[in-house]
């Protein structure tokens, strides 16, 4: 398992995988390769480097995909674990391997099985509309291998249902749902955005190194999680907005009718008219004043955290 491990971080270089299935998409539905995008494909080129990050989560979910996967050996004693596949044809089109490594695979005298494993506190359903467009990719990457070797392909999403990220294994948790995905269902958003990165590509991928981490050098759960708060954030911007238009036409109304304040079950509003503040600018006095701003300082722990700044 841990050498299979080591292929997928070595692939991402020459090539774009299923976890950047997202990103692909992304591009293709908005004809353009974003900020975050350039940093993964020059990675791809051998631009940029890839770092490396272990934690509980991606330690979670390896154990979770070990254990699972002795239980799939004893009812499919050839079943093969991150096996690495190429999409020839695509390969060939775009200039740069398009592959994937399957949790496991399966292969039967009439079929070729693939299984993907997840673990996660949502549930199947929910877990499958998150990883929909890498599901898309293994189907677009299985039914090719699959054609070729004159078999039938399914899908399986194995879905384990953990809220600890603790090393313990319960067979109870964990359900198979077979992915069906039509053609034309990743054909529109990811074939398009690979076309985009390989024009990009032919006529001079153009990128300057940043010392900051991006996105694409995240582990796959922070990426989906930062993906999510980013829809947050937008609907949450544009609901600001709203109540900033609301609080404007307020004001002007309980300043005309000198209102001071109102409240309901939900919020209370107070009026504030015009005032001056007044604040010690302490950078000022530090420099001319040190003595008088060290005796009037106070020192205290400040725990640590992640400031999130919101753009734009």
């Amino acid at each position: 398992m841990s050498e299979g491990k080591n292929e997928i971080l070595e692939t991402r270089i020459g090539g774009l995988g299923s976890s950047d299935a997202k990103m692909c998409a992304k591009i293709g539905r908005n004809g353009v390769i974003g900020v975050s995008d350039r940093k993964r494909i020059a990675i791809m080129l051998g631009l940029d480097e890839q770092r490396q990050f272990t934690s509980a989560a991606t330690e979670h979910g390896n154990f979770i995909e070990s254990e699972i996967y002795k239980l799939l050996v004893e009812k499919y004693k050839n079943a093969v674990s991150n096996p690495y596949t190429k999409h020839e044809e695509l390969s060939k089109t775009l200039g740069f391997d398009v592959f994937n490594h399957i949790d496991w695979e399966v292969k039967t005298e009439t079929k070729l099985i693939w299984f993907e494993c997840k673990a996660t506190n949502k549930s199947t359903d929910e877990t499958e509309q998150d990883y929909f467009y890498q599901l898309c990719w293994h189907t677009m990457i299985g039914y090719d291998k699959a054609k070729k070797l004159g078999l039938k392909f399914e899908l399986y999403l194995v879905h384990y249902f953990s809220v600890e990220k603790e090393l313990t294994f319960d067979p109870i948790k964990f359900a198979t749902k077979k992915i069906e995905i039509a053609i034309d269902l990743y054909d529109n958003d990811i074939i398009s955005g690979l076309n985009i990165i390989a024009n990009e590509i032919k006529n001079g991928f153009e990128y300057e190194k940043q010392e900051e981490l991006d996105i694409c050098e995240l582990p796959e759960f922070l990426q989906d999680a930062t993906y999510e708060i980013q829809s947050v954030i937008l609907k949450q911007k544009d609901d600001n907005k709203k109540i900033e238009l609301f609080k404007e036409q307020l004001k002007d109304f309980m300043a005309k009718n000198n209102i001071k304040s109102f409240n309901n079950e939900f919020f209370s509003i107070v009026y504030v008219a015009d005032t001056v503040a007044t604040k010690i600018d302490s950078k000022k006095l530090k420099s001319e004043l040190p003595d008088i701003f060290a005796k009037y300082s106070k020192q205290s722990n400040v725990k640590s955290s992640v400031r999130l700044t919101i753009k734009g």
